[in-house]
């Protein structure tokens, strides 16, 4: 910590100058293929894919969370095995079935103070609405009997979402996708793996950070 005198106080006014912060990341479960780009980055979002489920709940992400092997993560300071867990937070997520909430699991890292959020494969950081809902959102036409399904069956989402996911599939995606050589009628899965593999983040996540794959789980 260090101090001095502020230019617009008065004279003889002292004071003391907070050091920074450790910068937060985020943490999502995720696949093996893309393990060799863990320590390239400040931001680390390590993604998994629930193999033998059909959607995230909270009960498939306590079961997670709760068998994950942290000594297998790496901090994105570069060291391994220092990760312990550090407290929970509630994030709402919409689903096709209705909106559910999530308790995710926050890590900190022993050396260096930063904290990761561990995420499931399927979460667009910062957003409510999964990857695979946003794919279907701008697969069909406003006014469509599969998104108007969509919107009888969680009220939660609606007509303004639609249109503003894809005001941002437009402004952000559509020529990643067009420089990857993809389209967004491909597989979910695919369009997750290119996006982090090309541009280490989420598909559709649109405010800055760097996603990196780690591992995949599967749970019995």
């Amino acid at each position: 910590m260090t101090a001095g005198f502020g230019a617009n106080s008065r004279a003889g006014t002292y004071y003391k100058k907070q050091e920074p912060r450790p910068r937060k990341a985020r943490l999502l479960l995720a696949q093996p293929a893309m393990a060799e780009v863990i320590a390239q980055h400040c931001i680390v979002m390590i993604t998994g894919n629930f193999k033998g489920f059909k959607g995230i709940t909270p009960e498939i992400y306590g079961k997670v969370t709760a068998n994950l092997p942290l000594y297998r993560l790496r901090c994105s300071c570069g060291h391994a095995g220092c990760l312990v867990r550090h407290g929970y937070y509630s994030r709402r997520l919409k689903t096709r079935q209705g909106t559910i909430v999530l308790r995710i699991l926050r890590v900190r890292c022993k050396e260096c103070g930063r904290t990761h959020a561990i995420l499931p494969e399927i979460v667009v950081p910062y957003s409510q609405i999964p990857a695979d809902l946003q794919q279907w959102m701008l697969l069909y036409p406003l006014g469509s009997p599969e998104l108007e399904s969509l919107m009888q069956k969680n009220s939660d989402i609606s007509e303004s979402n639609v249109l503003a996911v894809r005001s941002r599939y437009r402004r952000n995606w559509k020529e990643r996708l067009l420089s990857m050589g993809m389209a967004i009628r491909d597989g979910i899965a695919d369009l997750i793996r290119r996006s982090f593999s090309v541009f280490h983040r989420q598909f559709m996540q649109i405010r800055r950070g760097i996603n990196l794959a780690v591992f995949s789980i599967h749970i019995a």
